[in-house]
């Protein structure tokens, strides 16, 4: 048929697709929360949290093109994007926010038992000093630092 590769472009495979590129947003919704959640238990840097928003980027349009070339007959239309995006903002309006809430609390549970580790490790650095060392110069006679 005149060289053109033969597409289904009704109302109703388009509203289909449509409907599934919201489901996109679902894998991209858990993949970022693992990335929220690895960043609520470890410290990260400036530069390692720009690669890690870069790596979510392009795994989020390697996602979208997956779709459309899996179930799209290798088409990309922009309503798929905006579709992957809008399945992305229910997730994150939804189930993302019950998982920053229990992140949030992750976080401040590290930050106690963190605090707690901390004072431990402060105390045997003071009596480990204190073996090698002897009594530093600026503490008085109670043990306390000046």
């Amino acid at each position: 048929m005149n060289g053109l590769p033969e597409h289904d472009f009704t109302v109703w495979t388009e509203w289909m697709r449509l409907l599934g590129s919201f489901a996109v947003g679902l894998p991209a919704g858990i993949l970022l929360d693992g990335f929220r959640f690895l960043r609520s238990l470890l410290p990260h840097h400036a530069s390692v949290v720009f690669l890690e928003d870069f790596l979510y980027a392009l795994a989020f349009s390697l996602m979208v093109q997956l779709y459309a070339s899996g179930f799209c007959g290798d088409v990309l239309r922009w309503y798929q994007i905006a579709g992957a995006g809008i399945g992305l903002a229910v997730y994150l309006l939804t189930i993302g926010r019950l998982t920053g809430s229990l992140l949030k609390r992750l976080r401040g549970v590290r930050t106690a038992i963190g605090r707690f580790f901390h004072e431990i490790l402060c105390v045997i650095q003071q009596k480990i000093r204190f073996v090698f060392v002897g009594i530093p110069k600026n503490q008085d006679s109670d043990g306390n630092l000046q």
